[in-house]
């Protein structure tokens, strides 16, 4: 179906939980697995076409958060989904405590259910009303960073729009581009303050009255991380800090004498990757849509069939506008098995590595999208984000056609990106963790966190004050992650480590790269991310014998790229 036939209607929230506390009662009144099953079955459609409707809510919403309609839907359903949520946490534990949970165990595995536990620790009653300010504040975070506009050589940009100025090779059009993007930052850092205490605050709020110290444990519960702790987390981060932040520091050492600007970089400067300028995507919006169906009609038919498909159904949105949420992500419409991608094109390379890593995602949920549970649709967030990342590798075969004579120069520029970013993930994610342990930071408290984080993960970079917000130890606010997602971006952080697997791979044979990405990806989420890599046999990023492979390997490749 295409997406603009989709459709929507609000749901009655007063049928909406009759309906569940009927499916709930069946299921605890069953007396057979029959009957059980049954109810179960059910369950899985009237949940389907639930979170479809929420999922046309949020999207259509993103796609022009000036639309009154979808404004109004969007209110509805942050004051609805606390308390829809209660009621299927209900239903889940009906389903945990029958009689049957062994037969149910035999057809659909032990993980529904151990999902199933962990996710009984993340809601009660008593935390609605936060739930509720918890979506009132992301949405307003959501619609400021799509209203922003900046001024720039006499013509308003959007945020994503002014990327594209960002990285240009001419050296005074780039600085004044960066002062232009932090000075729209800076004036509008104390309200993010604002609404990232507030954010903090609520969260700490829902941790201690659900009986835990603060938020993390409530996070890691909401993220479904159901294979290791706060300490495996605590090791990765050190791993990378010995292991790839001084592969990263080379990088940009050799970045800076290259392109011949001082060392450390401004943020102006870490954005050229190449003195005679990034490189370019040839062709256009069109022209990259063009060189993705031709590359996934060469990965296989099915996987043809799948990019066709999203075309034909207008599944995608992808350029940037004004009134348009800012970002990047891909959703599932499970009632019609269908993925959506949303995206802000901006005319950079991000626009390839883009499309590469929203249609990795799609192409995960296209090729699960049959699963029961259909929460298996998709793995948790460090599990799925390998299907994008390395999508966004086995997508450089193609290099010559997205880039024309730019093609090695994309190639070197995506590896040192990646290599780049797992530190930064890291950060992030390590500023997360303070910020929650230490909930009453105050917003100056929480900026010298971040400048501590820069040099202990991006070294490379210069806080000198000379761009406005970015310099000052602020570019934390514009991750918007941190703000709709909270714990979400070690996730990519993660995922970069075990995707170079797939990289390094590519570097032999292509044909065993795309088989090892589809023996994993056609797991979805059937198993937990630590037994998903187990199962596709790939290695566990939290040992330490992984992370120094992987930088023995990545000083090996840039070896060859030099």
């Amino acid at each position: 179906m295409h997406f603009q036939d989709m459709e929507y209607r609000r749901p009655p929230l007063d049928a909406t939980v009759r309906q569940i506390r009927d499916l709930t009662e069946r299921m605890r009144q069953a007396e057979s697995y029959a009957q059980a099953r049954k109810v179960f079955l059910e369950s899985e459609a009237f949940f389907r076409r639930l979170d479809t409707l929420s999922e046309l809510v949020n999207i259509r919403h993103c796609i022009n958060t000036r639309d009154t309609f979808y404004n109004a839907e969007t209110s509805f359903w942050s004051a609805a989904a606390p308390v829809i949520g209660d009621y299927r946490h209900q239903f889940a534990d009906a389903i945990c405590g029958s009689a049957f949970r062994p037969e149910f165990e035999a057809e659909y595995g032990l993980l529904m259910f151990r999902n199933f536990e962990l996710q009984k620790h993340t809601f009660d009653s008593r935390i609605t009303e936060e739930l509720r300010r918890e979506n009132n504040l992301m949405r307003e975070y959501e619609s400021l960073i799509a209203g922003g506009s900046v001024l720039f050589e006499g013509r308003s940009h959007t945020l994503p729009g002014m990327m594209a100025f960002k990285t240009l090779p001419d050296d005074k059009r780039r600085w004044n581009a960066w002062q232009a993007d932090g000075a729209w930052f800076r004036a509008h850092s104390a309200q993010i303050d604002r609404i990232f205490s507030e954010l903090v605050d609520v969260r700490d709020t829902m941790g201690k009255k659900l009986g835990y110290e603060n938020y993390l444990p409530l996070g890691y519960a909401r993220r479904c991380r159901n294979c290791y702790t706060e300490a495996d987390v605590d090791r990765y981060r050190a791993l990378v800090r010995t292991y790839i932040v001084p592969i990263a520091e080379r990088i940009c050492r050799e970045k800076a004498a290259r392109n011949g600007v001082a060392y450390p970089l401004s943020y102006a400067d870490d954005a050229l990757s190449d003195r005679t300028g990034n490189p370019i995507p040839v062709g256009g919006q069109q022209g990259i849509l063009d060189t993705t169906a031709r590359f996934y009609r060469s990965l296989s038919e099915e996987a043809g069939s799948f990019f066709k498909m999203m075309l034909d159904n207008g599944l995608m949105d992808i350029p940037s506008r004004a009134g348009k949420a800012g970002g990047g992500y891909c959703a599932c419409f499970p009632t019609y098995k269908v993925p959506f991608i949303f995206t802000n094109f901006n005319g950079t390379q991000e626009d390839v590595k883009l499309i590469a890593h929203e249609s990795g995602h799609a192409f995960e949920v296209y090729l699960n999208r049959e699963r029961v549970p259909f929460a298996q649709i998709w793995a948790t967030g460090e599990a799925c984000e390998i299907n994008s990342t390395a999508m966004e590798f086995l997508a450089e075969s193609y290099a010559e056609e997205y880039f024309g004579k730019d093609a090695a120069k994309y190639r070197r520029s995506h590896l040192e990106e990646t290599i780049i970013h797992i530190p930064y993930g890291a950060a992030i994610d390590h500023f997360q963790h303070i910020c929650y342990r230490n909930p009453n930071y105050t917003a100056e408290q929480r900026h010298v966190v971040w400048r501590e984080m820069t040099q202990m993960y991006t070294p490379w970079l210069r806080l000198d004050g000379g761009i406005p917000f970015y310099a000052e130890g602020m570019r934390w606010q514009a991750q918007r992650h941190l703000f709709v997602g909270p714990l979400y971006y070690l996730d990519y952080s993660l995922a970069e480590t075990v995707s170079l697997e797939i990289w390094a791979k590519m570097r032999s044979s292509f044909a065993d790269a795309f088989r090892a990405y589809m023996a994993y990806t056609v797991l979805g989420g059937s198993d937990t991310f630590l037994g998903l890599l187990s199962r596709a046999g790939f290695a566990n990023p939290f040992e330490e014998e992984t992370i120094q492979r992987l930088a023995t390997a990545l000083k090996d490749g840039l070896r060859t790229l030099e």
